[in-house]
């Protein structure tokens, strides 16, 4: 500290020392600040890491909320196969695109800060220093949505731009007029908007955790959860795991898959008008065995039709074997019905076999995925008990 001069008073000489001249741009006495002469004071990484940082607070908190709401529509889809929850998914994915700006658009024109920018202590301004208004607001929320596009590398480009840039913009504060400064520089917001900024702050954190929960609850109960299909004529069901579908195109009864393996489950049917004669169940697996290695290009394994229950009816089992794109297929056919229709049910699994490896190794090899098709064959049954042989 400087001596105090001889005729001066200790609150002349030091507490009423005059300002420097910046300090006189960041905190005029009256009248608006200068947003650009303060943001031109930082140096090029200082904002630029907080706005980096706040990106990435803001974009977890948009995502973590819609991994909730597309886990509860993946949900919801497997359960009911209506048109609406069966394209939900989707239209939430393109949905994220075009709300997540909304998020930034509202927090911004009320307060001036999102979740990310509250918590990284920066705030978006007008030219004056103020709150920029919902319509710089939309303005430069419009042209994120350009500037996190692919063409311009998910917002790479626009973080150059404010690191080159003495004013620290990126070309949506170009466009709409403003800035982006730290809050110790901006006058504190008057208290019921502060309250209802942290209301609101805080409510986005509990709904972002709470559908992260539910998603995360959402997904790990349908990993664990069956649901049933049905055939096409609605009098028999088989259930299977949750991350199985049904082909709605399919001319059989039924066709199932795995999304996640090599599994698949067709039904087929005849009845007395197909057959144009009348049979018994075991006249009709003879055809069966009969006609399906030649349809689907396979051949028979060793070993006689096992005669066996399936839900307390008669059904005949027996294996094929085939080849087709270089991958080795074992198959297991079961037959059975009721007095008004029968249904043969082929379940198999496809994969690469090894060189010179035999069929009967390849099944041993898949036996626990066979056993598991097995499991699945096995639930096949009348809807509510409606039919019985």
């Amino acid at each position: 500290m400087e001596p105090i001069q001889p005729g001066k008073s200790t609150y002349e000489s030091v507490a009423f020392s005059p300002v420097s001249e910046l300090e006189n741009d960041r905190y005029p006495s009256s009248g608006p600040l200068d947003a650009e002469a303060i943001v031109r004071t930082y140096d090029s990484g200082s904002v630029f890491f907080r706005r980096w940082g706040a990106v990435v607070i803001d974009n977890l908190l948009v995502m973590m909320i819609f991994f909730g709401l597309f886990a509860w529509s993946i949900a919801a889809s497997v359960n009911d196969d209506s048109v609406w929850n069966t394209i939900a998914p989707f239209l939430l994915v393109g949905c994220y695109f075009i709300l997540s700006p909304i998020y930034y658009w509202l927090l911004e024109t009320f307060f001036g800060t999102t979740v990310g920018k509250w918590a990284l202590r920066v705030r978006v301004v007008n030219a004056s220093g103020e709150l920029p208004g919902i319509g710089k607001a939309a303005i430069r929320n419009l042209m994120r949505i350009l500037e996190f596009c692919p063409l311009m590398f998910y917002g790479i480009i626009a973080g150059i731009i404010v690191l080159i840039q003495q004013k620290k913009q990126r070309l949506g504060d170009m466009a709409a007029k403003t800035f982006v400064l730290k809050a110790r520089d901006l006058p504190p917001l008057e208290r019921s908007r502060l309250v209802g900024m942290r209301i609101t702050h805080i409510l986005v954190i509990v709904v972002a955790l709470g559908c992260l929960i539910g998603g995360i609850s959402s997904v790990s109960s349908q990993i664990t959860v069956d649901h049933a299909v049905e055939t096409a004529d609605g009098r028999y069901e088989m259930t299977v795991p949750w991350s199985w579908s049904a082909d709605a195109s399919t001319e059989s009864e039924l066709a199932v898959s795995s999304g996640l393996s090599t599994y698949n489950v067709v039904v087929g049917s005849d009845n007395e008008e197909t057959l144009e004669e009348k049979v018994s169940l075991e006249d009709y697996h003879e055809i069966i065995r009969n006609w399906l290695p030649g349809a689907i290009h396979a051949e028979l394994a060793d070993g006689e039709t096992e005669q066996t229950s399936l839900n307390g009816r008669t059904a005949y089992r027996f294996e094929m074997n085939g080849e087709e794109d270089g991958e080795t297929q074992a198959y297991t056919i079961t037959v059975t019905g009721d007095e008004d229709k029968f249904y043969y049910i082929i379940a198999w699994l496809s994969d690469d076999g090894k060189a010179g490896e035999s069929y009967h190794s390849f099944r041993e090899r898949y036996s626990g995925k066979l056993n598991k098709l097995e499991r699945i064959v096995a639930t096949f049954k009348p809807i509510n008990g409606g039919v019985s042989i």
